[in-house]
């Protein structure tokens, strides 16, 4: 077995589709043991007390991907890091060709960008997708970036800005190991099409372009963050990106938020707080643990 790989997952109200996650992420790393970081920025931690599979790193954090994303990996114990966000799936191969990457001398990385959806419009957005990454080699957080854990301490990991961590975190990449280090893995991820669904296509990759170039350009993040906003609550297509491959997970037997995962909702309200790190067993003997006292959000 190669390099651990720690897979980072920063959830926002993604409570309805946080197990088939783990599960695809479990069945996708079959024979690699991927440890999973959960990293709930929600004030109420409804996704961690969603989960109900064990083995899971639970890690409560301010809201903000960026602080997320850090504090997930502060948290997490893997040589490699991937960054999975709550509406893609991972292809099959992914920590294979991951390992491989970084194994071959790659700073960081990601795959190709695609859209769950067989729509005509999404291939043509895939098309401009590769194209910006050729020209570019600054792949997005949408497309599963990953990197080794000492690349990332090196370049100070993600900037906790409000939006443009992603862009932020692969220029810090480049700017330190140059751009031929940044790995483009042929295999896709698939991204859920909910957001352009929510707001329409057209407007979305407009209002994307301009706020890649405005950032670009000097606009600060917090001045742009405005302009992208989160989806509304419950917003959501049922199963992330389609994962219905998942094995099966181990019930009830992770610890969050203080407190055993299918509890009712009326007893995690009753929840302790404080600064602690909880570990436990599963029935199989996998480590499971609860990282406390990152504190609450302050919005995105």
């Amino acid at each position: 077995m190669g390099p651990r790989i720690s897979v980072i997952i920063p959830v926002y109200r993604e409570e309805g589709r946080i197990n088939a996650l783990i599960d695809h992420v479990r069945m996708r790393g079959y024979g690699h043991d991927p440890e999973i970081v959960i990293v709930d920025g929600d004030p109420g931690r409804n996704t961690l007390a969603a989960v109900d599979r064990g083995g899971v790193v639970a890690v409560p954090a301010s809201k903000g991907r960026g602080r997320q994303l850090n504090a997930g990996a502060a948290a997490s114990r893997g040589e490699i890091l991937l960054f999975l966000h709550a509406d893609c799936g991972l292809p099959a191969g992914a920590f294979e060709a991951v390992t491989g990457a970084l194994l071959d001398g790659a700073a960081a990385g990601a795959f190709r960008f695609g859209v769950r959806s067989r729509k005509w419009r999404y291939r043509l957005i895939e098309a401009g997708a590769r194209c910006r990454n050729a020209l570019t080699r600054t792949p997005y957080g949408d497309q599963a970036q990953f990197t080794r854990r000492d690349v990332f301490t090196a370049v100070g990991g993600f900037p906790e800005t409000p939006i443009m961590e992603d862009v932020a975190f692969m220029r810090r990449v480049k700017r330190a190991y140059g751009r031929s280090k940044i790995a483009l893995l042929p295999l896709r991820t698939l991204v859920s099409p909910r957001r352009w669904e929510a707001e329409g296509a057209l407007y979305c990759v407009l209002r994307n372009q301009y706020l890649i170039v405005s950032y670009l350009l000097g606009v600060s993040p917090e001045r742009l963050a405005g302009l992208y906003p989160p989806l509304p609550d419950g917003e959501s297509d049922g199963m992330p990106c389609g994962l219905s491959d998942g094995a099966p997970g181990n019930p009830a037997s992770a610890e969050t938020v203080g407190q055993p995962v299918g509890q009712t909702s009326e007893k995690a309200s009753g929840r302790a707080s404080g600064h602690a790190t909880d570990r436990a067993e599963d029935p199989a003997g996998s480590r499971v643990e609860r990282m406390d006292g990152a504190g609450d959000g302050d919005g995105r």
